[in-house]
């Protein structure tokens, strides 16, 4: 259902592995990490340092598209909150 040439993202590599590897259109599907931070969170989705999805991307992520975000809102101020270090997150 991918047009050619273009390619699409999924929130975790876990969603992209339902799909056989040698299918075609499985090497145009990239990842958009909808919940960037530095701490572990648990609307991360799991995506931490040292876990296989996050080894999957960091393996697929320079032949891909792959975005992102960091969250804020009032959330973040509330208590148990914290500001989100977005060059933390960066580096």
């Amino acid at each position: 259902m991918i047009p050619d040439g273009l390619q699409i993202q999924v929130r975790l590599s876990a969603y992209k592995n339902m799909i056989p590897k040698e299918r075609i259109g499985y090497e145009r599907i990239g990842f958009h990490d909808d919940f960037i931070v530095v701490d572990p969170h648990d609307w991360d989705g799991g995506l931490r340092p040292g876990t296989d999805q996050y080894n999957q991307i960091l393996e697929e992520a320079p032949f891909l598209l792959v975005d992102g975000e960091l969250p804020w809102g009032y959330w973040s101020l509330e208590e148990g909150g914290w500001i989100i270090d977005g060059y933390g997150v960066a580096i």
